[in-house]
């Protein structure tokens, strides 16, 4: 077997860590630039979030290779993560109909999108699907996304039953459909449907 390092610079190797490498300097670029990226009323809500997830990505990094070594490459987990995004949009929709909504927040700010599923999602899963489902289980990880909810709830005033119930239902979920499938298709499928979710609940919060 060749050494770590050099299985860290193969072609495989890079494959493997592109995810994180993708939501972390994705969230660099918001850390700097997101004043003048997103849109005012995005900013506000997400300003003091993005060190946050930023530490996040370095985690994942750092932590989740090995779990990420399913030989799936990036290109596919990418088309898999447009996939399940574009059908988690549609299965979304009626959640964001019932009421009112700007809908200009996308039309006017693709870069919201791009935000939810490169920054948002993509940390979150990659830290606690990809890194912390294999090494603490599915109820744990789902326990530790709850809590970190729970505490950006507490941080952004919002706190209710969805911050307490909704992100302890999802973990599991996420983290059972994880276990099943990334040996196959990859942590793709949990960042699109997860960025799909939060485009959805975040366009009823920012049309409040």
């Amino acid at each position: 077997m060749p050494p770590p390092t050099r299985q860290l610079f193969n072609i495989k190797g890079l494959s493997e860590l592109a995810w994180p490498a993708v939501s972390i300097i994705f969230t660099l670029f918001i850390l700097v630039n997101g004043r003048a990226f997103l849109d005012p009323a995005v900013w506000k809500v997400f300003e003091r979030l993005v060190p946050i997830y930023l530490f996040m990505g370095i985690i994942a990094f750092a932590i989740a290779r090995m779990e990420l070594s399913t030989g799936v490459p990036f290109y596919k987990s990418l088309v898999y993560m447009l996939g399940t995004f574009g059908i988690g949009m549609l299965a979304f929709a009626p959640v964001a109909a019932f009421r009112t909504v700007n809908l200009g927040v996308i039309q006017q700010n693709f870069s919201f999108i791009m935000f939810q599923v490169f920054v948002v999602a993509a940390n979150e899963e990659l830290l606690f699907r990809a890194a912390l489902v294999p090494r603490l289980g599915v109820v744990p990880a789902a326990i530790a996304f709850s809590l970190f909810h729970i505490a950006v709830a507490l941080g952004t005033g919002n706190i209710g039953l969805y911050a307490l119930a909704w992100p302890l239902v999802w973990g599991i979920v996420m983290g059972i459909i994880y276990q099943a499938t990334s040996a196959k298709i990859g942590i793709g499928p949990e960042i699109g449907i997860h960025g799909a979710w939060n485009v959805a609940v975040s366009l009823i919060i920012l049309s409040a």
